[in-house]
């Protein structure tokens, strides 16, 4: 009970932070601008710094047979994120102009600035360099599967709106792939130099001087509460009547994030006796929409009004679903 009491205590921590956000959105202290700013200073300064600070909370011994298993673990996520979402999409009926938007949303998740230190709060500072792992592994599959398939939706739907004096223009799907273009650098990016920095350092056992050290982890610190103060904004910006005619956004969520992440806990607590991992590998599949999901979607000609919802929405969900499978996990275990 102490174990659902504190993982649910730091959720509660941070849904408040998250009112924060809120207030000081309304109170114009957090603009769209600063909120952009915000982001980028997560994503390329203070995440790294928290995942290079957490290898004085960690041996390479205690990690190096885990390594694999996270590795294979993220393949895996990835493929259920897709399959849960495309079955949710087809059970809610979605229509066929905005199906991969609701796909794209079930795959393009909050797992690197709101995954990595929410886990680190519930689990421990020893989870971050393998949930850092996962983080790779899945946005690996996202910058190339999940890219591709937002360029053959936009083909496919200006194949249907397209409708010359002859014929409708005919789809092609080499061409629709053809588009893609990917190089090594979509898929570096500071997260990840600091995920490999940090194995690194524990392999060959370096260690990090106690002041840079101290400095990395007081910056690393900051994730947290400016990640949250971040969806506070998000919220503050929902339209309430709008995102509530949305009933599909929110069944959607709860099927995606809530049932399938029950659903998954299950899945591998048959086949993974390790308990931290199955809870790193089951609240990384947890969390919600990203927030750069409408900026992806209106780069390629879709319904960014809708992706922002979801992304507000089930942000809002998770500070209900989280702690309820938190307590699950503990006082349901197979």
């Amino acid at each position: 009970m102490e174990g659902i009491s504190a993982g649910i205590s730091q959720i509660l921590i941070l849904a408040l932070i998250v009112v924060l956000g809120f207030v000081l959105s309304k109170l114009n202290f957090i603009d769209e601008h600063t909120s952009n700013k915000l982001v980028a200073l997560l994503i390329n300064v203070t995440l790294p710094c928290m995942i290079i600070a957490s290898t004085s909370s960690v041996e390479f011994n205690q990690i190096a047979n885990q390594i694999p298993l996270v590795c294979g673990l993220g393949i895996l996520l990835f493929l259920a994120m897709v399959l849960i979402s495309v079955i949710a999409a087809f059970l809610l009926r979605v229509n066929s102009d905005t199906f991969v938007c609701f796909i794209f949303s079930g795959i393009c998740t909050q797992t690197a600035f709101i995954g990595v230190p929410v886990i680190a709060a519930v689990l421990g500072d020893s989870t971050i360099i393998l949930t850092s792992l996962i983080v790779a592994i899945i946005n690996v599959f996202l910058f190339s599967v999940g890219i591709a398939m937002l360029v053959v939706d936009q083909q496919l739907r200006e194949s249907r709106g397209q409708v010359s004096a002859d014929n409708q223009k005919k789809f092609s799907l080499s061409n629709a792939l053809s588009r893609v273009s990917l190089s090594w650098k979509s898929f570096v990016n500071p997260a990840l130099v600091a995920a490999l920095l940090a194995l690194a350092l524990l392999f060959f056992r370096i260690p990090v001087p106690h002041v840079l050290g101290s400095a990395l982890d007081m910056v690393g610190g900051l994730t947290a509460p400016i990640s949250m103060m971040v969806i506070g904004f998000y919220v503050s910006r929902m339209h309430v009547k709008e995102s509530l005619s949305q009933w599909r956004v929110f069944l959607f969520g709860f099927i995606r994030f809530f049932l399938g992440s029950v659903a998954l806990f299950y899945v591998f607590s048959i086949f993974i006796t390790d308990n931290l991992i199955v809870s790193i590998a089951v609240l990384e599949f947890a969390m919600p929409t990203g927030a750069m999901v409408p900026a992806f979607i209106a780069s390629h000609k879709g319904d960014a009004l809708l992706a922002s919802e979801h992304t507000v929405i089930s942000a809002v969900l998770s500070f209900v679903y989280l702690p309820i499978i938190i307590a699950i996990m503990m006082l349901f275990p197979l």
